[in-house]
């Protein structure tokens, strides 16, 4: 998609790239699909275009107290900042390093059969930048022979510029579906590009999770049936135990 900004971000040293980012890492989400018999059966299954980002950067003012963020559709952002600039880029946000990037046209079915052998080896893609300092204004090369150069052409000496791959992140959807952690990340990102500091900072305090550690899937399968095993083996083995007492007592009554 053509947004009008690809000359203004390339003087920035901001390119958005083609495609969208698959990552392993990534939430899951319920889908329902309908039977031939007219019946809807419910799935759950991992979604790779909306990488759940974990371990975000704890000193960036905007990212410092959160664990993880869902980021959905996104498009690689490259930062190439020019030699010589006071300009200050960092990448805020990356996937994790099973991340690869499909090209268009785009298969978004949640119950396909993903595959990655096409698409090259895994690495790490930047979801989101941020520049600050003396960036120039758009309206800056833009001639004007009527008048003198308005203020807001000037370079500002201390300008604060956010890129992201894609804008589906701050839909109310994702909000709902990664609670307090989605709501605080979209929250800090409107007082950083206001310069208030100082609320970003007690707004993000307590909201750290601990997410659990990535398992094999041999693991994930043992927990899995020891859970449905667990239950029925401990109540039959509390009914055996109760048979057992109750006659004991009942012999003790008999003598």
């Amino acid at each position: 998609m053509k947004h009008g900004l690809e000359g203004l971000l390339k003087s920035y040293g901001v390119e958005v790239g083609d495609g969208l980012v698959l990552d392993a890492q990534c939430i899951m989400m319920t889908v329902g699909q309908q039977q031939a018999s007219g019946q809807v059966v419910l799935h759950q299954v991992q979604y790779p275009l909306i990488p759940l980002v974990q371990g975000l950067d704890p000193k960036h003012p905007l990212t410092r107290g959160l664990e993880k963020v869902a980021f959905p559709y996104m498009s690689p952002v490259r930062l190439s900042l020019p030699d010589k600039t006071a300009v200050k880029g960092d990448v805020l946000v990356r996937s994790s390093q099973k991340s690869w990037v499909q090209k268009p046209p785009y298969n978004i079915n949640p119950l396909q059969q993903w595959s990655v052998e096409s698409l090259g080896e895994a690495a790490a893609q930047p979801l989101m930048v941020t520049l600050q300092g003396p960036l120039k204004s758009a309206s800056a090369a833009v001639p004007d022979n009527l008048s003198a150069e308005p203020p807001e052409a000037q370079a500002a000496v201390s300008a604060r510029v956010l890129v992201a791959g894609g804008a589906s992140f701050v839909s109310d959807r994702y909000e709902r579906l990664m609670g307090r952690s989605q709501q605080a990340f979209l929250l800090n990102l409107f007082d950083w590009l206001l310069l208030d500091d100082g609320l970003l900072a007690v707004r993000s305090r307590g909201l750290s999770a601990a997410p659990l550690d990535d398992i094999s899937d041999g693991a994930r399968q043992v927990i899995k049936y020891f859970n449905m095993a667990a239950l029925p083996v401990g109540f039959a083995g509390l009914g055996l135990v109760r048979w057992r007492l109750r006659e004991r007592r009942r012999n003790k009554v008999s003598l």
